[in-house]
């Protein structure tokens, strides 16, 4: 029997004996194989057509004559050895590289989605047919996009061929950090044969950027103003506003202006908190007539958590001032007049003198220390401009 005519190669290959001083002498020729194996005295010998020879008796001198052989077997399959066509280059063999879009470290978000490439050479020397991708191991925690195209039909030798498969990044992909998957190639080649690719890993950085904002504000309507005895109702709103999952997501107090004290912050802690999500805490006051006494109550507190890698973070201050009600200053008291009192010591109150005669004086009341009364003064006056006429009206009639 000679090769399958198909196959690359001569028709016949020498065969060759190895003496124990290690000298090399061909002994006859066999149709094209590449291993040969003994068992019982009987040699093995398969060839590259997919035949298994057995050949029952081996010359024992130098010979180029052909050696009597018997197939024992037809597998369809090549096999091919240390002096094969593969040293030449006449079999199929692949490459594959996988890549990832983008392939940069940075603070990907959850629902981000990534692309993967694979690119397939026939690094081979014989066409391939039927080529597609083997997904191995993945990180991811959702679901891989479908492989595109799902399968080549050949490939020739040199030749390279695109797949392509999407993913939506999932928030536990963020949190983890890194996202990464691993894949070979594998196609047909000649009758049944497979040929597969090494292995080919993509791997995608994921950076943290944990963020968290914290609005301090009163549960009361603007403007409300606080007296004493009062409950000044405070509520604290931290948002995770990084690309991480947060956890143990607190209120820590600054300064406060209070001079009591301000109750616990309500709940504790929270966890966990979503990129995206809002946590509501609160907390009480009852206001005291020092903090009345002192206009206004502030108040300052900060928000802290921890990021998936441990790194603990803390918001920008946040402060708020209640408003106090105002204490009127109390009005001046009114100094009453004091009455009229006797000096001279007969228990009645002297009276102004009303009787006037021409060029008399009006009289006067008592000196008293107190204020003259009113009606006495205009009676005085209008007596003292009366008398004043009188003379004024002799004098005229003297004259004519």
């Amino acid at each position: 029997m000679t090769s399958s005519p198909s196959e690359p190669g001569p028709a016949s290959a020498p065969l060759f004996r190895i003496k124990p001083d290690n000298s090399v002498v061909e002994i006859g020729t066999v149709p094209p194989t590449f291993s040969a194996a003994q068992s019982a005295g009987v040699i093995y010998l398969p060839s590259g057509s997919g035949e298994i020879y057995a050949v029952q008796s081996l010359p024992t001198s130098a010979s180029t004559a052909p050696i009597a052989v018997t197939s024992i077997a037809s597998t369809g399959l090549y096999f091919w050895g240390a002096s094969s066509p593969q040293d030449s280059g006449l079999c199929a063999g692949l490459a594959l590289t996988k890549t990832v879009s983008p392939s940069a470290s940075g603070p990907y978000v959850a629902g981000q989605t990534v692309m993967f490439t694979f690119k397939v050479e026939n690094t081979g020397g014989l066409a391939v047919r039927d080529l597609r991708i083997i997904e191995g191991s993945f990180s991811g925690t959702g679901q891989l996009g479908t492989v595109t195209p799902a399968t080549v039909g050949s490939l020739a030798p040199g030749a390279t061929a695109t797949f392509t498969a999407g993913y939506t990044l999932t928030q536990a992909d963020v949190d983890a950090g890194s996202l990464s998957n691993t894949a070979t190639a594998s196609a047909q080649f000649s009758r049944r044969s497979t040929v597969t690719s090494a292995a080919s890993t993509a791997a995608l950085p994921i950076r943290s950027a944990p963020a968290l904002t914290l609005d301090k504000a009163i549960a009361a309507p603007p403007g409300t103003i606080f007296a004493v005895g009062d409950t000044v109702p405070y509520r604290f709103t931290v948002e995770n506003t990084g690309n991480v999952t947060l956890s143990g997501v607190r209120i820590v107090e600054n300064a406060f202006s209070g001079s009591g004290t301000m109750s616990a912050v309500s709940p504790a802690t929270v966890a966990p908190l979503a990129p995206g999500a809002s946590a509501v805490f609160s907390a009480s006051y009852v206001v005291t007539t020092a903090d009345v006494a002192a206009g206004s109550v502030t108040n300052t507190a900060t928000a802290t958590a921890s990021a998936p890698d441990r790194t603990l973070l803390a918001s920008a201050p946040s402060t708020v001032a209640a408003r106090m009600a105002v204490v009127p200053s109390p009005s001046p008291t009114a100094v009453p007049t004091p009455a009229p009192t006797n000096t001279s010591g007969s228990g009645a109150v002297p009276q102004p003198s009303t009787s006037a005669s021409a060029g008399a004086s009006v009289g006067r009341l008592a000196s008293t220390g107190g204020t003259p009364a009113l009606p006495a003064v205009m009676m005085g006056g209008g007596a003292l401009i009366a008398g004043l006429a009188i003379v004024l009206l002799r004098r005229s009639r003297r004259m004519r």
